[in-house]
């Protein structure tokens, strides 16, 4: 094929893995795109020639970078905005349809690899390992006793497909599962019909929904204060589900709780929650797996070239 015949894909996401596992030319020949990675544009302030610069393309592979309608009503050529990733709260999508912009996700490649992540976690925080490490770092010899995960309770935020995959692989009894989502009906586990009682009731909570307006924030004060001191909060699924404010003040006066985030509300995070000895943390990370990740980035690349 021509490459000036190639149809013109800029990718946004910060990083893409499989131009260093397997090559740019590798992957334009096989899809026969002509591609650029670069983030660059959007660390310019000016619209017009954020405008400027997208229109060369006719698809985008994207990142968690922000899609307003300021921006998408002038994009004029783009056809299409494939996101490397399943959450969307970054997109407009009612302007992207009004603009005729087609918005696609890869909602399944990551399943895999963050519900791994839960369940290391959760075994990490019922172990202690991770306070014995730190200790042992600090030259502290100390024995203190840790809890086996059979006797937990386990609730889940969102009963999607990480939620399943993760109670798959703890296979736990299913009596020991309950659950809140507005969205799912499974009669196999045990619902309920609001936060507060999820979060009252169980010893360990994973949060896997999605960021939206009835999500955003929606782990707030009143939901925390029903945790009962002692328990866990796991999540590794969108930052701004959990109030970062209330969960600083929660976790200050209930010690004997803690919480992992894989998430924030706005990343690189660098806040009071750092502080915290009962908070621990990673980048964003739970869905890069090097197998996941080339396997988004892939579906990510097919679902751009449906629409150009």
């Amino acid at each position: 094929m021509d490459k000036s015949s190639k149809k013109s894909v800029l990718i946004t996401t910060n990083s893409f893995y499989s131009f260093q596992a397997i090559g740019i030319d590798k992957i334009e020949s096989k899809y026969g795109l002509k591609m650029k990675h670069s983030n660059d544009i959007f660390k310019n302030d000016n619209i017009e020639t954020q405008i400027n610069y997208l229109n060369q393309f006719e698809g985008i592979i994207a990142g968690t970078e922000k899609y307003d309608n300021k921006l998408l009503s002038k994009l004029h050529n783009i056809k299409v905005i494939s996101r490397v990733g399943v959450g969307l709260d970054s997109i407009d999508i009612k302007s992207a349809n009004k603009n005729n912009i087609a918005i696609e996700n890869t909602p399944t490649a990551h399943v895999d690899s963050v519900a791994q992540f839960n369940v290391a976690v959760y075994y990490l925080l019922k172990s202690n390992i991770i306070n014995y490490s730190n200790q042992m770092r600090n030259k502290i010899w100390k024995k203190s006793f840790h809890d086996l995960a059979v006797y937990d309770k386990i609730g889940f935020y969102g009963l999607g497909k990480v939620s399943l995959k993760t109670i798959n692989l703890l296979n736990i009894d299913k009596l020991n599962v309950v659950y809140f989502d507005p969205y799912v009906n499974n009669l196999k586990y045990k619902k309920v019909n609001s936060l507060e009682k999820l979060f009252a009731g169980s010893d360990t909570i994973f949060i896997n929904a999605p960021l939206n307006e009835q999500t955003k924030n929606s782990v707030n004060d009143k939901v925390l204060k029903s945790l009962k001191n002692g328990s866990k909060i796991i999540c590794c699924s969108r930052g701004g589900i959990i109030n970062e404010s209330s969960l600083v003040n929660y976790l200050t006066f209930n010690k004997k709780s803690a919480c992992f985030l894989d998430v924030f509300k706005n990343e690189p995070y660098v806040g009071e929650l750092l502080n915290l000895e009962n908070l621990y943390a990673s980048p964003h990370v739970a869905g890069y797996s090097r197998s996941s990740r080339l396997l988004m980035e892939e579906e990510a690349i097919l679902n751009c070239i449906k629409h150009i």
